[in-house]
């Protein structure tokens, strides 16, 4: 820095003390003092000054000055440069220490929530990001203690450890929950440091402030799910469990801790978690991990296992893997206790084999009845067909006739039971072969012509010349369609019945048509449900078990055909019936 100096009575700062136009005005002073000397000298002595004098004056001068400056004032100028030097790096680095610490401030007044109290806790400085978040002005805030925005979460014990850290001159560190003016809520990141004035007394406090209010959120949300997610855990009895391969560490929920019955909290490692399953699951289960590690393979096994107090439950264990780059970082999965329904399901099995068995039983013992009554039935329908061919009178064969309608209702009963336990007991044999269905229709139409007796009546058949061959059992396929004639004859007092075959597709369909009383909707699902009519009353009226129509539901289906009705009240039903068509070749051309 260049040095102030004084020359002629001026200050200047063009030039140090060592450059020769500060040594040529020294040298003026030097010699003007020097003359003035001799100008006192010459008075006293009472001469004048000549040539010679003033040359002395001009050598002592130069020489005074020379050697002034060697001695004194050269150091003197080096002294001073390097203080002026230092000083001006110092002046420096204050600018630029200065500059710094305005950045910093403005950075942290743009990002941060920053308050200043004096020792009493009064506000004496606010930034502009405490306004805002708190919705008070800087003249609202100054001098207020933070009451102002106290929220009344924190209990006085919060707050007296508050005081005593940071009067005791420590930094506080804490989450803070504030009320702003209009009453809501928000979370603070707090940091207070106290500060000391020149005598060392704390003076004042500076809390630096963030807002957590989202974190704070996202935490209680995560809370919430945690929670419910143990609640719902609990209930369900289902826990978790994570394996994290890089750590080799093993954790699990406080559920699945519940299962194995250690507390909760406590942490094994991977080969005492397997060695709690059952001998015979160990195997099972150590593959399962040993895939799910080496291919990411997913695993749900139902395993038993012996908990730490040796109880043995059955647990659902599930797992999955998670890969990086082809290697698992990561196994996790579920954990379920299913020994209640292991149980339950122990239970239904025996009860459900009891039952069959009971039934197979029950059907046993009807298909015996059934065939044992049937024979000496038959017996009796013989004779009295024998009876009816003697001379009788009238009224003698009146109760003949009568007698052997209700014997051959009393075996079409037998039949149908005896069927009906063949099916339950699985005994029922169909046949599968190829036949001609007209001949069958015709023959239960002229059967079902010589039934109807007094009744006005017509029954047709509706038969084409091409209609194809079918798969199934014929005597079967006889029995299902006289039971839905004899079901049309029943229910039908008078108008017609009609027997219509028609080729579908690769099916042939059978349907039987009446005009008979009809069936309400409602009672249409009912229709081949076992030992049920459509009317409550018609079993009384016409008689029947309702087992004709399930026993034809069975066996239409067991030879891979449909079967179904529709009908109208008052005006007739419907009822029909699909069987496959043997010749497929024949089914396509049909078709096209």
């Amino acid at each position: 820095m260049p040095l102030r100096y004084l020359t002629r009575g001026r200050i200047s700062a063009n030039a140090p003390l060592s450059s020769p136009r500060a040594l040529g005005g020294l040298a003026l002073v030097v010699f003007a003092l020097e003359l003035g000397v001799m100008a006192i000298i010459a008075a006293v002595q009472n001469r004048s000054i000549n040539l010679l004098d003033l040359s002395d004056a001009i050598v002592l001068s130069l020489t005074t000055t020379m050697l002034f400056h060697l001695l004194l004032l050269r150091p003197l100028d080096r002294e001073l440069a390097e203080r002026l030097q230092a000083l001006q790096q110092a002046e420096e680095a204050s600018q630029h220490a200065s500059t710094e610490l305005r950045q910093y401030r403005d950075t942290l007044d743009e990002h941060a929530i920053v308050a200043v109290t004096d020792a009493r806790g009064r506000i004496i400085e606010v930034n502009d990001q405490f306004c805002v978040i708190s919705q008070y002005s800087e003249q609202e805030l100054l001098g207020q203690d933070h009451r102002i925005v106290n929220s009344g979460y924190h209990g006085a014990e919060f707050f007296r450890d508050l005081w005593d850290t940071i009067r005791s001159g420590k930094t506080w560190h804490g989450d803070i929950r504030n009320r702003r003016k209009d009453g809501s809520y928000y979370w603070l990141s707090t940091t207070i440091t106290p500060f000391r004035n020149g005598d060392g007394k704390i003076d004042r406090y500076v809390a630096v402030r963030t807002d957590i209010s989202a974190l704070k959120e996202t935490e209680a949300r995560l809370l919430r799910m945690t929670e419910l997610l143990r609640g719902a855990g609990k209930i369900a009895k289902v826990g978790g469990w994570e394996f994290d391969v890089l750590t080799n560490e093993l954790t699990w929920s406080e559920e699945t801790c519940r299962i194995h019955e250690v507390s909760p909290g406590w942490k094994p490692d991977i080969s005492k978690a397997i060695e709690f399953y059952a001998p015979e699951s160990r195997p099972i289960i150590t593959a399962a991990v040993e895939h799910g590690m080496k291919y990411g393979t997913p695993w749900d096994l139902e395993l038993e296992l012996i908990t730490a107090l040796g109880n043995r439950v059955w647990v659902r264990a599930q797992g999955a893997s998670e890969m990086v780059n082809g290697r698992c970082v990561r196994l996790f999965g579920a954990f379920r206790d299913i020994t209640d329904e292991k149980r339950a399901k122990e239970a239904l099995r025996a009860a459900t084999e009891s039952a069959e068995a009971a039934n197979r039983a029950k059907s046993e013992l009807l298909a015996t009845m059934s065939h044992e009554i049937r024979t000496p039935l038959g017996g009796v329908i013989g004779c009295l067909q024998v009876l009816l061919e003697a001379e009788l009178n009238e009224d003698e064969a009146e109760t003949g006739r009568m007698a052997l309608q209700s014997a051959r209702a009393l075996l079409d009963l037998l039949n149908d039971v005896l069927d009906m336990s063949k099916i339950e007991a699985g005994g029922l044999e169909l046949e599968q072969c190829a036949f001609e269905l007209a001949p069958i229709v015709r023959e239960v139409i002229a059967l079902a012509t010589n039934a109807v007796g007094p009744k006005p009546l017509r029954l047709s058949a509706e038969i084409s010349e091409a209609t194809p061959s079918v798969l199934g059992d014929p005597t079967r396929v006889r029995q299902v369609l006289w039971n839905l004639v004899g079901n049309a004859l029943k229910f039908t007092p008078q108008g017609s019945i009609q027997v219509r075959l028609t080729a579908v597709d690769a099916v042939l369909r059978v349907s039987v048509t009446d005009t008979g009383i009809g069936i309400r909707p409602e009672a249409m699902g009912r229709l081949f449900q076992r030992y049920t009519q459509a009317e409550a009353s018609t079993s009384r009226q016409f008689g029947g078990t309702g087992l004709g129509l399930a026993i034809s539901k069975n066996l239409i289906e067991r030879m891979h055909g449909q079967i179904g009705a529709s009908s109208e009240p008052g005006v007739g039903s419907t009822f029909w019936f699909t069987l496959p068509i043997a010749d497929q070749q024949l089914s396509g051309e049909r078709a096209a």
